[in-house]
């Protein structure tokens, strides 16, 4: 496990040698898997194959920030979150004097559990932070981003901000809004059912978390305590056997947004049947994940999802993919 605010690679490729600000600058920032089962809110993994990537070039002006996107539909201007971020950084540290020009690339389908809100918020805070010479701590470089999420989330979490920012697994202090890094001993493969990107659909995290009993009872809370505790430990092991049946459970989430992903439990039986050692819910859907043994066992889940979605009519993707190791970086 590494501390973010203690991984100097990160600041030093995002300063530069001396530190000196610069005026134009391009970052990546990975998708991401949160929750991945029982962890709500506190556990998420960085995968590969998608990323945002946010453009930013700032002048002498009058304050003005632009937002254009490109790729998946997003809306541009004001209505972008990209914006929101860019103005609560200027305005947070007293920026003045500045035009910030953003084009977002969105390479992350959006409302999709994928974490795309959270990978524009880290590319788009991770830039800012390169062009003015800002090193911002852990805490705080987290708080920022995860409450620039409050855009389309209706509140701040911190997960998918982290994965995004730090690669691999990521284990989330929300009291002090630190985050802890695991890189598996081993490749966790993947395989993602995807549905067709929502247009225009900001608001379905808010809707998500909406529908999520507010309290549980100490039964609940133990079983999903023990969950939990199982998934850091098969993480840190590498113990893909474990990592599937915890990944698999979940006793509060699963059960209430489950009914918002149609053929949901039908499809879980059915890709376990055919080789995922684990399923559950993708952040807050409707995307699932599946946990497999080998890249060859994620293509046949893959393959096993691909023809349950047509034969149940579903319009989807299925990719096949891996935790990313690495999290944000400036594009070369």
């Amino acid at each position: 496990m590494v501390l973010f605010s203690l991984l100097p690679n990160f600041w030093r490729r995002c300063l530069g040698g001396n530190g000196n600000p610069v005026k134009r600058v391009r970052v990546r920032a990975p998708a991401s898997v949160a929750n991945i089962g029982a962890g709500f809110d506190v556990l998420a993994m960085a995968i590969e194959g998608f990323f945002d990537e946010a453009e930013i070039t700032i002048s002498k002006g009058e304050g003005r920030i632009n937002v254009s996107s490109a790729g998946f539909d997003v809306p541009s201007g004001r209505e972008n979150i990209a914006h929101a971020t860019a103005e609560e950084f200027l305005n947070r540290y007293g920026i003045k004097g500045v035009d910030v020009n953003i084009t977002l690339h969105k390479g992350i389908p959006p409302s999709l559990g994928l974490g795309s809100s959270g990978a524009s918020c880290v590319a788009t805070v991770y830039a800012l932070s390169h062009l003015f010479g800002i090193k911002l701590p852990l805490s705080e470089f987290l708080e920022l981003a995860g409450l620039c999420e409050c855009f389309t989330a209706g509140s701040p979490h911190y997960d998918n901000v982290a994965a995004s920012a730090l690669g691999g697994v990521v284990i989330v202090d929300c009291a002090n809004k630190e985050a802890y890094r695991i890189i598996p001993p081993v490749d966790i493969h993947i395989a993602l059912l995807i549905p067709e990107p929502i247009p225009r659909c900001e608001r379905k995290t808010a809707l998500a978390r909406s529908i999520l009993p507010k309290q549980v009872d100490l039964k609940t809370l133990v079983y999903q305590s023990s969950a939990v505790a199982k998934l850091v430990y098969a993480f840190m092991t590498g113990d893909l056997e474990i990592l599937g049946k915890a990944a698999s459970t979940d006793f509060v989430a699963e059960p209430k947004r489950s009914a918002l992903i149609p053929f949901y439990w039908e499809l879980k039986g059915f890709s376990l049947s055919n080789g995922a050692l684990g399923f559950n819910i993708a952040g807050a859907g409707p995307s699932v994940f599946a946990i497999c043994r080998s890249p060859e066992d994620s293509l046949a889940v893959a393959d096993a999802m691909r023809k349950f979605a047509s034969e149940k009519g579903l319009k989807a993707d299925v990719v096949v993919t891996k935790i990313a190791r690495e999290g944000v970086s400036i594009v070369k």
